[in-house]
């Protein structure tokens, strides 16, 4: 008896493997703002690092309001993600905002 080999029939197909999430690029925008944005995702990032969630948390706000309107929502959504995993660390849950 072989223990943690997984043999596939023909009638049940190996998934395919699963590509690596590709980052997405740095936002598109005139003025700065994006350069603004990749700024305060970066200082966030580190402080996510750090350990220091509830100021990671408000870089990570600067970033999504710092996005412009004409902003793709994979890039919004990344943040905003973020910014929960920010409150999960920190154990708090922002109820009803």
């Amino acid at each position: 008896m072989r223990v943690g080999c997984v043999v596939h029939t023909a009638a049940q197909p190996a998934a395919p493997p699963r590509a690596r999430p590709r980052p997405h690029p740095p936002t598109q925008a005139s003025n700065g703002a994006a350069s603004s944005v990749d700024k305060f995702t970066a200082e966030a990032s580190a402080l996510f690092c750090k350990k220091e969630y509830a100021k990671a948390h408000e870089a990570y706000s600067a970033a999504v309001a710092a996005l412009p309107a004409s902003a793709d929502g994979a890039t919004r959504a990344d943040l905003t993600l973020k910014k929960s995993f920010c409150l999960m660390a920190q154990k708090r849950c922002a109820g009803g905002a």
